[in-house]
Formats: structure tokens, sequence, C-alpha cells
């Protein structure tokens, strides 16, 4: 399973810092069972390959407001639109996208599925398999919870 956490922890370092521009603070990983996750906001990639599953990146309605203002370079948006909906989606695809570059380049075979953009009450994440919960801080930004299920 390591070789598919590393991946994704170096995925989100990189490409978050670069939209954002504030490092990230990685907390403890966790493995989880069965538990339910409630957050506003979630983008689910799938991936498949030498491992399958689906990687989820939840945050507050304000952390996807600070995103979305941040990928269109715009600090005057107030409302999560469908423009700004498909640039938060944009996030975890090139999170998933470097991860897949990184699994290649260490002879993983990692192909990803098109982002999906679940919002308030449909945005719980509920898997019966264990999964990884690894909590992302950003300073007066906001935070993103990523949690890696696998089949």
């Amino acid at each position: 399973m390591e070789k598919f956490i590393n991946p994704f922890i170096y995925a989100v370092k990189e490409v978050l810092h670069q939209i954002i521009g504030i490092e990230p603070n990685i907390q403890e990983l966790k493995i989880l069972n069965n538990t339910q996750l409630f957050d506003e906001i979630v983008v689910s990639v799938g991936f498949f390959g030498d491992a399958s599953g689906e990687a989820f990146f939840g945050m507050s309605h304000n952390t996807a407001l600070n995103l979305a203002r941040k990928m269109m370079c715009d600090n005057n948006i107030c409302d999560l639109d469908f423009i700004c909906e498909n640039a938060i989606k944009e996030v975890g695809n090139m999170v998933t996208g470097v991860t897949g570059r990184e699994c290649y380049s260490n002879g993983v075979d990692f192909d990803i599925l098109p982002p999906k953009l679940y919002k308030d009450s449909t945005a719980s994440t509920i898997t019966s398999n264990d999964y990884v919960h690894i909590p992302i801080k950003f300073e007066n930004f906001g935070d993103i919870n990523l949690n890696i299920s696998f089949n």
C-alpha cells in the first residue's frame, strides 16, 4: 500500500503548494474502516491499474471557495457556481494525475477516471473498505481531508 500512498502525499504537497502558495502541513495518516466522513464538498477520483480504488478530497464550503479563487485567480468569487466546481474538480484531477506520474516512475501501473464533485448532503464519504485518512492543513486557508479507499 505504501507504494501508492507515498505518491499521493508527494502529489498533494507538490500540486497544492503550487496552487495555494502555502506549504501544506500533512498530518498523521490513519487507517480507518467502514466509517462515514462528512465534508461539505468532496471531489472523488477513481483509479485503477496495479491497485484500484478511489481518492476523496473533502473540504468545507469555505475551503472550496478559497481553492476556486486560487484556481481562477479571482478573489472576488463569492459562490461555487458550475465553473468554480469544475476548477475544484480539476485540482483533484491534477493531484491524482501527479500521483499516476509518480507511480509510473516507480514501475507501478496507475490510471485515473474523471473526477466527480459532491456537495452538502451527498458529500459524505461512505466505504465498506478500509481507507487511508490523511488530514492536510493550510495556515489561514482551510483544511482538506484526503481519503484513499482501495478495492
